[in-house]
């Protein structure tokens, strides 16, 4: 067994550094014989040494294997990162390796592969032949379908690792069978969680002689790596690699240098990347898929050098911030711009730049289309570089004249007029716009960013494509108020803190002791907390006014836009969302109902007695057969609870009334773990679903996403969620 140790620059000869496999066979992929050749090559020898254990027994916590971004490994993958994560002579050593090394005939494992696998001339010829068989596990699919190794999707899987069982081979349905002659990983050990666990199952995929091949190096995306790997020297990553493959059981560990080496077989730089060397030239490197900057261009370490060049000197800094907040999290505004600053001084000085391929420039354009979102502005990139910010509008909607009496005057007054944002995005890709509706003591500007200053959801569907709504409901924030209108009310810190922000310190339901993903502690007096909390305004305190007044001003929003438009709304909300749906079913194309207001018929909670007469609302929603004035004609039915972490519901009595207008609209509606709502939305959904509404129940915990509470739209993980919602919504 061998674990290579780094990769360096050896001077390969580069005749023929590209081959298309066009003029080979039209039948093999993309990206088959595309490569160094080996043949050309400068021999090279690969010095290597025993690995030695120190301890008697697996050293290891738990605490040595968590990540600063414990969030799913899918959504982080999820964009193709079309790029190699090593440098082009570091590939060519390590495909020299590989030449020597790997097996001509059986079966290969690429593990945590890509759309590169880095395999030599010979083994590719062997695939060719058939004599040879590769099968690969990775998390983006789009990424491995051109990887001509595996010879079709047969051969490839999608596996997250870090998820039970840990083991390759559950990816095909007669995995248990497979056995593997040699198994690859390059540059990914360090990413998984339960290694241990890996490499015990590695071992018992592996045939009798069969080895493993586990290339590390000092790059990596800080917040997904394990919490050890970054506080250990070079040396200390290779034996903490090295007790994964011992404890597994594996016998005979090696560690190989594949350093770069001169014409003299000595080292060109040391362990912490200084240049021994001066024939090494300089080039441009990937740096943490963000963006472009000049380091040296020596294999497998990848540190950031400052240079004299002023220009070249801002790049390398703005990068290490970037390395920061990316570890750290993204905290304010300035971070953004200053990404975008780097980006648009890449693009102004590319001359710097030894080289940019055509490969490189295709994977910039990807990250671009992912890096807009994080830039605050919801801007699109262009290939060329330029940014362009979405259109933004703004108008107000319905309203009407009524004679008040102000004081000791009666006059003529416009009211229940909403104000609404318009945001198109630079580059639309959606037929159907998103209406926000946000819920009590909220404005529009709660969908725009997070308290901690990360992007909102705006911001992300915006990146998705999609133009967006957001208002302020009537009577609140924007949205004028005028007395002798209801009353206003509002909400005081420690009701937020207990409500939303710091549930788990009050158990007020059994659920919120597993309220975790608030960034911050939730109180009074820290700097997120206190940004939200200032964000809170006044809201209508009579629910039969609220609702009548939103559910004018919305519906007119929709008779506005003209066209069909998906519905997202939030908690009190919910009810205006049906409202609309229920007064203009063919202009709502669906509605994402995030936990909204209910349960049908009474108060739980932050409330209590009798509550919203017709089951979802407090005004008229159709019904067939009708639900009658003040719906006197239905009749319900208590149906006990489901466990002790749930309340009973209040359902229909059979034969239920349908919703008829409803029933034509899809609905989804999302529940966290945390919340209130957990103890009862169950009920909204079975109630609706009775009535005859095609409604899906997204519930956070069995989606693989937890310790969310109410306002999860803004907690850590929120765009996790939004892109939970966006798969909906493009079903939909």
């Amino acid at each position: 067994m061998s674990l290579p140790r780094y990769l360096r620059n050896i001077k390969p000869n580069f005749a023929t550094p590209w081959r298309a496999y066009s003029s080979l066979n039209r039948s093999i992929p993309f990206n088959f014989f595309a490569g160094y050749t080996v043949a050309n090559m400068t021999s090279a020898t690969f010095p290597a040494t025993p690995y030695a254990p120190t301890y008697d027994n697996w050293p290891y916590t738990d605490s040595d294997f968590v990540r600063y971004d414990e969030n799913d490994d899918g959504v982080f993958y999820r964009q193709p990162r079309l790029v190699t994560h090593i440098d082009d002579p570091s590939i060519a050593r390590l495909t020299q390796y590989y030449d020597t090394a790997l097996p001509k005939t059986g079966r290969i494992m690429d593990m945590c592969t890509s759309w590169k696998s880095f395999y030599p001339l010979s083994v590719k010829e062997a695939i060719q032949k058939g004599g040879l068989e590769v099968y690969g596990v990775g998390l983006n699919e789009e990424e491995m379908a051109v990887n001509g190794v595996f010879q079709g999707p047969a051969r490839w899987r999608v596996l997250d690792l870090n998820k039970p069982p840990h083991d390759v081979r559950t990816a095909w349905e007669n995995g248990q069978i497979l056995q593997f002659d040699a198994t690859t990983c390059v540059v990914s050990i360090d990413y998984l969680n339960n290694p241990l666990e890996v490499c015990k199952k590695l071992l018992e995929a592996t045939k009798e002689g069969g080895n493993v091949h586990l290339v590390i190096s000092n790059r990596c995306f800080p917040n997904k790596v394990v919490r050890r790997w970054m506080m250990l020297d070079e040396r200390s990553r290779l034996e903490f690699v090295g007790d994964y493959l011992h404890f597994a059981g594996w016998k005979d560990v090696q560690i190989v240098d594949l350093c770069a080496r001169d014409e003299n077989g000595m080292r060109v730089t040391d362990d912490q990347g200084t240049v021994l060397s001066p024939k090494i030239k300089m080039g441009n490197v990937w740096v943490f898929g963000i963006l472009v900057v000049l380091s040296l261009r020596l294999g497998a370490y990848m540190y950031f050098q400052r240079r004299r060049n002023v220009r070249e000197k801002r790049i390398l800094e703005i990068a290490e911030d970037a390395r920061a907040y990316q570890r750290d999290g993204w905290a304010r505004r300035k971070d953004y711009e200053d990404l975008l600053a780097a980006y648009n001084l890449f693009r102004s000085q590319q001359h710097l730049l030894q080289s940019v391929t055509d490969l490189e420039m295709l994977f910039f354009s990807n990250v671009t289309s992912w890096l807009a979102p994080l830039l605050g502005a919801n801007s699109w990139i262009n290939g060329f570089g330029e940014v362009l910010p979405p259109q933004r509008e703004f108008f107000y909607v319905g309203g009407e004249y009524q004679n008040l009496s102000v004081g000791n005057t009666t006059a003529q007054y416009m009211v229940n007029q909403i104000y609404v944002e318009k945001l198109t995005p630079a580059k639309p890709t959606q037929d159907y716009p998103l209406v926000f509706m946000h819920g009590t003591g909220q404005t529009g500007t709660t969908f725009l960013d997070t308290p901690d200053g990360r992007p909102g959801w705006a911001s992300f569907f915006l990146s998705h494509g999609y133009t967006v709504y957001l208002s302020d409901q009537p009577s609140r924030g924007r949205s004028p108020w005028l007395p002798n209108t209801g009353t206003m009310k509002s909400s005081s810190t420690a009701l937020i803190e207990q409500l939303f922000t710091s549930t788990s310190s009050h158990s007020l339901w059994p659920q919120a002791r597993s309220h975790t993903q608030w960034p911050g502690t939730g109180k009074a007096g820290d700097p997120i907390f206190d940004a939200f909390y200032a964000a809170q305004v006044q809201y209508q305190a009579d629910n039969l006014i609220s609702e009548t007044e939103n559910a004018k001003a919305y519906t007119a929003l929709l008779d506005k836009i003209g066209g069909p438009a998906h519905i997202i709304a939030h908690s009190q909300a919910g009810a205006y969302g049906w409202r609309a749906g229920d007064l203009r079913p063919h202009l709502v194309k669906s509605i994402v109902a995030l936990e909204p207001a209910g349960p049908p018929f009474i108060g739980r909670i932050f409330g209590s007695g009798p509550a919203r007469p017709f089951g979802i609302t407090e005004l008229e929603v159709a019904y067939e057969p009708s639900a009658g004035p003040n719906a006197t004609y239905i009749q319900t039915v208590v149906v006990p609870a489901r466990d002790v972490n749930s309340s009973e519901c209040i359902m229909q009595d059979e034969p239920a009334k349908q919703l008829v207008n409803l029933a034509q609209i899809p609905v989804l509606t999302v529940t966290s773990e945390a919340s209130y709502h957990a103890v009862y939305d169950h009920c909204t959904v079975e109630y609706m679903r009775q009535a005859g509404v095609n409604v899906e129940h997204m519930k956070l915990r069995n989606e693989g996403l937890h310790g969310n509470g109410h306002m999860f739209f803004m907690e850590r993980n929120s765009l996790e969620i939004a892109e939970k919602v966006l798969a909906w919504l493009q079903r939909h």
